[in-house]
């Protein structure tokens, strides 16, 4: 809680979750939007997947919006959005211990104060 700016802060990470991948689909909206939904240049999307995108929208731009939904909704992969939640034990690491490729590695919150 900020109690200056009365607000609640909620961390979300960014690197590869949602929050990245939410601005990254929203840049390509927004260069969309500035191209008339015309296929944006390499310097305003330089990455090839994000062209890729831009550029099947932007095919698609005489047709009903709704049409286009439907028609893009076959490209969809609702399987990549599923997600299971499990308990995980804490492990500390020593230094000269590495982590195995299936650990999880996430900072510890600060102690709250006053507490």
């Amino acid at each position: 809680m900020d109690d200056h700016r009365h607000l609640v802060i909620c961390p979300i990470p960014h690197d590869g979750s949602f929050m990245q991948v939410f601005y990254e689909g929203w840049r390509i909206v927004q260069a969309l939007c500035s191209t008339g939904f015309k296929t944006p240049k390499e310097v305003l999307l330089p990455h090839p997947q994000h062209r890729e995108v831009a550029r099947i929208y932007s095919e698609r731009r005489e047709f009903p919006v709704v049409e286009v939904i439907e028609a893009t909704g076959t490209f969809a992969q609702p399987h990549l959005l599923e997600t299971t939640t499990e308990t995980v034990r804490v492990q500390n690491f020593e230094v000269d211990k590495a982590p195995g490729t299936s650990t999880i590695i996430t900072p510890r919150p600060l102690p709250r104060s006053g507490t």
